[in-house]
């Protein structure tokens, strides 16, 4: 059976785990609350951060992952469901698991499987880099449906990294004292895309819930150009996209790292934002 879209809770599949090129990758970057200690030493370090995802004032979702870092190789397993009201028509979960390794030449992506299931309706795409990270192979359960995505060239599988790995290559250079600036070719398993970092400056981000992160943070803008894998017909997708659309709050955790404390996503119906929950 071809690749389709879930067609049962559209509005929640968008906001959540959106199929748009711009969005799904974004959000796959982002709600699976990547983040970047750096440990100094050869001891394991685990971490699990949790992030509350609403449009305005509704609860659509929730996302955990658990990343556990040595010295040189992350792993992480990362689970999205709906919340709140969306929960009761809608039994949507998307599952990500994320294996990478750091050499000379910054996070290099090893393993990527995106899984997401509605109701009797699966998608899978599992990933491996090979060639020395050159090339992805993936094997897509069911494979993509041409009438309705753009072709994916073997080319566009080549010099790519994973959305994880990008955005832990930038953390690092954050951590550095670096600017949010940047560009990398992504791919997830079903699309590639160009993704790009802006520097937007810094803020003093007030809390907006009483678990919600305050404080200074680093604002981060996102730009992906989709190359192949997205859909032909999207209604939601940006004929003007902005580094401004998508915004990624960088924050100091109480680890002294510096994570994604909210992330916010400008769409035609509102904003989604996504919120580190510091209680947890």
């Amino acid at each position: 059976m071809a690749h389709t879209l879930p067609r049962k809770g559209k509005i929640v599949h968008y906001l959540i785990f959106s199929h748009s090129p711009i969005r799904r990758l974004a959000i796959l970057v982002f709600i699976f609350s990547l983040f970047s200690p750096f440990p100094t030493s050869a001891q394991t370090s685990d971490y699990e951060f949790l992030y509350r995802v609403q449009w305005g004032n509704v609860n659509l979702g929730q996302s955990v992952a658990q990343w556990r870092f040595t010295d040189t190789q992350v792993t992480m397993e990362g689970t999205g469901v709906p919340k709140g009201a969306f929960s009761t028509f809608s039994d949507f979960e998307g599952r990500v698991s994320f294996t990478a390794h750091k050499n000379s030449d910054g996070w290099q992506a090893d393993y990527l499987r995106l899984h997401s299931t509605d109701g009797e309706e699966s998608w899978t795409a599992e990933t491996n880099w090979i060639d020395g990270g050159k090339k992805a192979e993936t094997q897509n359960t069911p494979e993509a449906d041409l009438e309705e995505v753009f072709p994916l060239t073997d080319d566009m599988k080549e010099n790519v990294t994973a959305p994880f790995a990008a955005m832990l290559e930038m953390l690092d250079r954050l951590e550095q004292g670096e600017p949010c600036e940047g560009r990398f070719d992504i791919y997830d398993g079903w699309r590639s895309a160009e993704l790009r970092f802006k520097d937007l400056g810094k803020i003093n981000l007030e809390s907006d819930r009483p678990w919600s992160y305050s404080g200074t943070a680093i604002i981060c803008g996102m730009l992906s150009t989709p190359k192949g894998g997205h859909r032909k017909k999207s209604r939601f997708r940006s004929k003007n996209p902005r580094f401004e659309d998508i915004k990624a709050y960088i924050g100091k955790h109480p680890s002294g790292k510096l994570v994604p404390v909210r992330i916010e996503v400008d769409i035609p119906v509102g904003k989604l934002t996504a919120r580190l929950d510091m209680t947890q």
